[in-house]
């Protein structure tokens, strides 16, 4: 799989996070292949409001990004350091070919 465009994806719903740590590592399954990526960003501020509302609805936001299927994504981690916040984002996405 080639580099993932989820973090830009996850840019245009937070905008003016910053990606601080981006891994990215090539998943298979006996059926299925893509990647799991975890991603912390950072929010100017310690706003926890919109932090709150990104954690919960990013579950739930359909991601339209070509041959690929998000099959899994949440946030893991909320937290607020020195005027800014926090996000650990974890996701499982899947090729669509497979």
């Amino acid at each position: 799989m080639k580099l993932c465009p989820l973090p830009n994806a996850l840019m245009e719903l937070l905008p003016g996070a910053i990606i601080t740590r981006r891994q990215e590592h090539d998943w298979r399954s006996a059926t299925f292949s893509g990647a799991r990526l975890i991603l912390d960003l950072q929010i100017e501020g310690y706003d926890a409001v919109r932090a709150s509302n990104m954690a919960k609805m990013i579950k739930d936001h359909e991601f339209s990004l070509p041959d690929l299927l998000v099959a899994d994504i949440a946030v893991t981690d909320q937290r607020a350091m020195e005027g800014v916040t926090m996000l650990t984002v974890e996701a499982l996405v899947l090729d669509e070919e497979t």
